[in-house]
């Protein structure tokens, strides 16, 4: 994990720094995480760090059973419009990991359902233009509890109804793809990668910290070649390596992309690209980054 610690952003809060927090809480408890931020021996706060790290080794073990296990399921569905699953075997604390991979990999609603003792705790994600809060409400009456918003949420029932629940959700998921959902990536600007540098880069951070209400900008550019490009990840889902544009080559990386690098003469194609340009640390200084958000 490289983090600047002078130029922390949301984002390595967000991919890096949160999870390792978040999975203690996930897994078993998230007590030792309170006691962190109170704690002052610095060797109880390692034992702690150490705890976590342990804990995120397990979370991510779990995800990828499940994921997997999903995974090859799908592919025996042709062209699903949603995924709705349900198992005794899941572990629910990452349930909600596993429901985003899917979602984002497949551009459709997912819900996944882990049951125990008499109840099923799901966790859902959806895309643009399907309300998954929404389409909750219209069942609350049936619902122990439910909470979220319109492209995440989560509920507890009770599993004498999780038939009824099934079915109702799968016949309004159902309706909501017949109206054709598209995938949308919204572009800021057109900016070409030739003329980005520090100068303009430090401008564009002004507008931060970027979150769900101020995204990050998206800009776009063309005639982009790829470059020395290797998968990392669970299941190699991301990729990182270069792109250039005639003399310029800058580090790139994209997250949940790695299923895209599959085209024949890939390196010989050039391509639009949807970036995000941020900051990395060097051995010595800063450099600049692509987030690739998608190409074609």
């Amino acid at each position: 994990m490289k983090i600047n610690p002078r130029n922390i952003t949301t984002s390595d809060i967000g991919f890096f720094i949160a999870p390792i927090f978040n999975a203690l809480g996930r897994i078993d408890n998230s007590k030792s995480v309170v006691n962190f931020f109170i704690q002052e021996d610095d060797f109880k706060l390692f034992s702690i760090i150490e705890e976590m790290k342990r804990a995120n080794k397990i979370r991510r073990y779990l995800e990828n059973e499940i994921y997997n296990e999903l995974e090859e399921k799908i592919q025996r569905l042709e062209r699903p419009k949603y995924i709705f699953m349900k198992s005794r075997k899941w572990h629910s604390g990452v349930i909600g990991v596993v429901c985003s991979r899917i979602s984002i990999k497949y551009n459709i609603p997912v819900i996944l359902i882990s049951i125990k003792n008499g109840y099923g705790k799901a966790s859902c994600r959806s895309i643009e233009g399907i309300n998954i809060f929404d389409i909750l409400k219209s069942v609350s009456d049936k619902l122990e509890r439910f909470g979220g918003h319109d492209l995440a949420a989560g509920f507890l029932v009770s599993e004498k109804y999780l038939g009824e629940i099934e079915k109702h959700l799968r016949q309004r998921l159902a309706i909501k793809n017949r109206e054709n959902v598209q995938k949308t990536l919204h572009v800021d600007a057109w900016l070409n990668i030739e003329y980005l540098n520090k100068r303009k880069l430090h401008e564009i951070n002004r507008l931060s910290p970027f979150g769900l209400d101020n995204q990050e900008p998206n800009f776009m550019d063309s005639d982009v070649s790829f470059l020395n490009l290797t998968k990392f990840g669970i299941n190699n889902r991301h990729f990182k390596g270069f792109v250039r544009k005639n003399n310029r080559i800058i580090s790139v990386i994209g997250y949940n992309l790695g299923h895209k690098l599959k085209a024949n003469n890939f390196y010989k194609k050039k391509f639009k690209i949807v970036y995000t340009p941020i900051f990395k640390s060097g051995h010595s200084d800063l450099f600049i980054e692509l987030k690739i958000k998608d190409f074609k």
